[in-house]
This record gives C-alpha cells, sequence and structure tokens, in this order.
C-alpha cells in the first residue's frame, strides 16, 4: 500500500491521463504524512489497550477497502477529494497497521531469535514490495489509466497480511519474557491468568 501510495499514485496522477500536478500531488503525500504523525501513535496506544491484531487488522483490512477509494479520486483529477481520500488512507487507516506492525511482529518470537526473525521477515517483505510498482505498471496497460486494476491488485496484496493477524496469537498482554513462548500466560483483566 505504501508504496502503490508513494509512487505509482503520484505518477499515475502527474500521467497524460489525468493531468494533475506534481506539486499537488505531493503536498497530498506531505499532509497525509504529517497526520499520520499523530495518528501512529494514538493507534499504537490504542494497541496497548485493545490488542495488535485488532489495530493491525483496521489498517489491512482498511487499506483494502480505502486504497481503491484513494485511486478512484485521482482518476476524477479533483483535488480536494484526492486530498481527503490521500490523508484518509495514509494519515489515518494504513497508520493503524503502520504504527503497531514493529510491536506486534516482534512480539512473535521469544528474544533468542526475536531480531532475526524480524529482520528476516520485515526484509522480506520490504524486498517484495519493491516490485509493486513494476507489476502496477504492468497491469494498468501501456496507457497507464487502468486504475481500477490496480487498485484491485493493491486490495488483494493486503490479504496476506489479514490472513497472518488473523492466525497470529494476541501479544499485547503478555509479559516481555513469555514472548515467543507457546503457552504464554496472559494475565487476565480480574487478576487470574488465561491460557493465550
Amino acid at each position: 500500500v505504501s508504496t502503490i501510495f508513494t509512487v505509482w499514485a503520484l505518477s499515475y496522477a502527474t500521467s497524460d491521463a489525468v493531468g494533475m500536478s506534481r506539486t499537488g500531488m505531493l503536498w497530498v503525500g506531505a499532509l497525509a504524512n504529517v497526520v499520520a504523525l499523530f495518528t501512529i501513535p494514538l493507534w499504537a496506544r490504542l494497541s496497548d489497550r485493545i490488542g495488535r491484531r485488532p489495530v493491525f487488522l483496521v489498517g489491512a483490512v482498511g487499506s483494502a477497502v480505502a486504497m481503491p477509494l484513494y485511486l478512484w479520486a485521482i482518476s476524477t483529477g479533483s483535488y480536494p477529494l484526492t486530498l481527503i481520500l490521500g490523508v484518509l488512507v495514509f494519515g489515518v487507516v494504513y497508520s493503524a497497521a503502520n504504527g503497531i506492525w514493529p510491536a506486534f511482529y516482534a512480539e512473535m518470537f521469544p528474544t533468542r531469535v526475536r531480531l532475526s526473525g524480524m529482520a528476516i521477515g520485515t526484509q522480506t517483505g520490504f524486498a517484495i514490495a519493491g516490485f509493486a510498482v513494476a507489476f502496477a505498471s504492468q497491469i494498468a496497460g501501456p496507457d497507464g489509466d487502468d486504475w481500477a486494476g490496480v487498485a484491485l491488485f493493491a486490495a488483494l496484496l493486503c490479504v496476506p497480511p489479514v490472513v497472518a493477524a488473523l492466525s497470529a496469537r494476541e501479544t499485547a498482554q503478555v509479559p516481555t519474557e513469555q514472548l515467543g513462548e507457546r503457552h504464554a500466560e496472559v494475565p487476565a483483566k480480574a487478576g487470574a491468568s488465561v491460557k493465550a
């Protein structure tokens, strides 16, 4: 989502097919990132209260729904609509997953392999994401104007993280020394403990 938002969408918006200004589109990205500076800590704080999984799922599922709306807004050539949806997609919705993935991923591993486990997983994902723009360009066709195909592609890229999050265990309330253990005890709100 990040790569499609920051690279392909900018290229599409400023292409002859749409004709928006590069400066205007760079402002969309800049303002979305300014909003993200405030929403990321809020999402992270919420994940401490209700759990990592629900917040991550809001970001992943929300991005699958909101990214096509953003690309549609660009296709209309409307700056206000593009700005509003750009800030919503990247500044608010995507920030839910982006704000908590470091904690969520790291907490999947015991201390002994935490750094390696997280590094291998994230760097592999980042390397694959680097090809998203090349795939999006191919999907967009020779004229580069098939935004709907790219929107579907971006939405489909959100499916593996959703499945992974649904199959992951919740770690927000697991004591640090028990992270990564198969049957870690998670303290219940009333003071008793339950199996995670």
